[in-house]
């Protein structure tokens, strides 16, 4: 049986409450705001290669491409 694939968010809001994200923080850094993707354990993260964790990025647009949703 495959897996269900969720719809790729359309907003922050779309994101905070899809099941491949455990939360969103945003940040301060280097002048200016960064995301921290805080992710389920079974999901691929891009920032270590491996599963779960968390990654920063600089725009809904590169979450958006971050992940495989």
């Amino acid at each position: 049986m495959k897996p269900i694939k969720s719809k790729t968010p359309r907003s922050w809001k779309q994101a905070e409450a899809h099941p491949s994200i455990d939360e969103i923080v945003s940040e301060f850094h280097d002048e200016a705001v960064k995301y921290y993707i805080i992710i389920q354990d079974h999901v691929y993260n891009p920032g270590t290669g491996e599963k779960g964790g968390g990654f920063f990025v600089d725009s809904f647009r590169e979450l958006q491409q971050s992940i495989d949703w």
